[in-house]
C-alpha cells in the first residue's frame, strides 16, 4: 500500500516529498485487509489524511483529523 499511496501522493495529486512529514501505513487487526495510509504534511503538523483502497482498489482519501487545506 504505501508504494500506491506514494505513486497518488506524487504523481496524481501532485505533493512534493518535501510536503511530506510522515507517510505510514496502519493495520487494522480486528479488519482483515483493513490497511489505511496515514498522512501528515509539514504544514498541518497536527492533523492527520487518512488513505484507504475503494472498491475498485484505487486509493482515495478516506477523512482526516481536520478540514485542512489537503482535505479532498
Amino acid at each position: 500500500m504505501k508504494s500506491d499511496l506514494e505513486y497518488y501522493l506524487f504523481n496524481v495529486k501532485n505533493y512534493e516529498e518535501a510536503d511530506i512529514k510522515k507517510l505510514y501505513i496502519s493495520h487494522q487487526w480486528f479488519k482483515a485487509g483493513a490497511y489505511h495510509g496515514i498522512v501528515v504534511f509539514k504544514d498541518e503538523p497536527s492533523s492527520k489524511y487518512i488513505y484507504a483502497y475503494n472498491r475498485n482498489k484505487e486509493i482515495y482519501q478516506q477523512g482526516g483529523s481536520s478540514l485542512g487545506e489537503h482535505y479532498e
